[in-house]
C-alpha cells in the first residue's frame, strides 16, 4: 500500500537533495542576470496632450452639439492617435530626424508608442520607448505635433466644406433668380416690340405711349438686375473656385454637389471631438528605463527553487518515498 506523502517527507527530501535545489536556483539566477545583462537599454519620454471640450451651435441646422463625454473623447484621440495615417504624418514629417527615420517604419513606431491616461481628466500621456534618448524625445514630440496638425487639417477640411456648400447653394439660388430675370427681360423685350407696332399702326397712340414708357422703365430695372446677378454670380464663381483650388474663373462648376447640411454635420463631428493642445513637451531622458534587478532575481530564485524541488522529487523514487 502507499504512503501518502506529507509535510515532513518534502521536507526531508528537499535536505536530501539540496545540492540539485541549489543548483537549480543558481542556474536560474545566473540566466536571468545574462538576459538583464544583454538586454539593450531603453529611454522613454512623454508628451502631453489635453482634449479642451468645446459647445457649439449650428444655425443651419438650429440645434446645439456639445463635445463627447471625457471618456468617449479619450477612446476616439486614442483610436485617431495610433492610426496609420498619422503614423506616416510622423514617419515623413520634417520635425523628425533624418538620422532616426533611416531606420523606423510603421509597425516599428507602433511598437515604439504608448498611450496613457490620467484619471479624472481629459490628459494623455504619449509614451515612446527608444534606443537612444534623443530619438525617444524626438519621436514623442513630433507625434504630438504632427496629430495636432492632422487634427487641424481635419477641422480646416470640414470648415471649408461647409463654406463651399454654402456659397454653392449661394450660386444656384442665384442662377435661378437669373435665369427668371432673364426670362422676364425676354418678355418684355417682346411686348415693347408689340407696342411699337401698335403705335405706328394706331389713330390715338396717346394711352400706347404711356404703356411704353412704362415698358421701357421696367425693360431698363431688369437689364440693371441683370448686370447685377451677372456680377454677383461671377464673384460667387471666384470664391468657389478659390476654395476647390482652381485658378481658371471659367472653370466648370457643377451645382448641387455639395449638401450644406452633411457638410455641416461633418464640421460639428470634428468640433465634437474638442480641440488639442500640448501642456507638456517631451524632454530627452537622463537615464534610461530598467525593471528592478531585484525583483526580477528574486523571482528568478523562486522559479528556480520550485523547478529544484521539483528535480529533487523525480530523483526519488517512489519506493524510496514510501519507505
Amino acid at each position: 500500500m502507499e504512503k501518502e506523502l506529507n509535510l515532513s517527507d518534502y521536507i526531508s527530501i528537499i535536505k536530501k537533495r539540496k545540492i540539485t535545489v541549489l543548483v537549480t536556483i543558481f542556474v536560474t539566477l545566473t540566466i536571468s542576470a545574462t538576459i538583464i545583462q544583454a538586454k539593450p537599454k531603453i529611454y522613454r519620454a512623454s508628451t502631453t496632450i489635453t482634449i479642451l471640450p468645446s459647445v457649439v451651435y449650428s444655425s443651419s441646422l438650429r440645434m446645439k452639439f456639445e463635445s463627447l463625454r471625457a471618456k468617449e473623447l479619450i477612446i476616439f484621440h486614442r483610436t485617431f492617435l495610433e492610426s496609420k495615417e498619422v503614423l506616416e504624418k510622423v514617419l515623413s514629417s520634417r520635425l523628425l530626424n533624418e538620422d532616426i527615420k533611416k531606420d523606423l517604419g510603421i509597425s516599428d513606431l507602433s511598437k515604439k508608442i504608448n498611450i496613457k491616461t490620467k484619471r479624472a481628466s481629459n490628459d494623455l500621456i504619449l509614451e515612446v520607448s527608444a534606443k537612444s534618448n534623443l530619438a525617444a524625445e524626438n519621436i514623442a514630440n513630433t507625434w504630438a505635433k504632427e496629430y495636432i496638425n492632422y487634427r487641424n487639417q481635419a477641422y480646416a477640411k470640414a470648415l471649408k466644406n461647409i463654406e463651399l456648400a454654402v456659397h454653392t447653394k449661394k450660386l444656384s439660388d442665384l442662377s435661378a433668380d437669373l435665369k427668371e430675370t432673364m426670362f422676364t427681360l425676354k418678355a418684355k423685350t417682346a411686348v415693347l416690340k408689340e407696342l411699337k407696332e401698335e403705335i405706328k399702326n394706331s389713330d390715338s397712340p396717346a394711352y400706347l405711349e404711356v404703356a411704353l414708357i412704362n415698358t421701357l422703365s421696367e425693360l431698363d430695372e431688369f437689364k440693371a438686375r441683370t448686370e447685377f446677378l451677372k456680377s454677383m454670380q461671377e464673384e460667387i464663381i471666384k470664391e468657389i473656385n478659390g476654395l476647390r483650388g482652381i485658378k481658371t474663373a471659367a472653370e466648370p462648376i457643377a451645382l448641387g454637389q455639395e449638401n450644406i447640411s452633411l457638410a455641416s454635420l461633418a464640421l460639428l463631428d470634428e468640433l465634437k471631438l474638442g480641440r488639442i493642445k500640448i501642456i507638456s513637451d517631451a524632454m530627452k531622458p537622463k537615464h534610461y528605463f530598467e525593471t528592478s534587478k531585484i525583483t526580477v532575481l528574486f523571482c528568478a530564485a523562486i522559479i528556480g527553487f520550485i523547478f529544484g524541488v521539483l528535480f529533487a522529487m523525480l530523483k526519488e523514487s517512489p519506493q524510496k518515498i514510501n519507505s
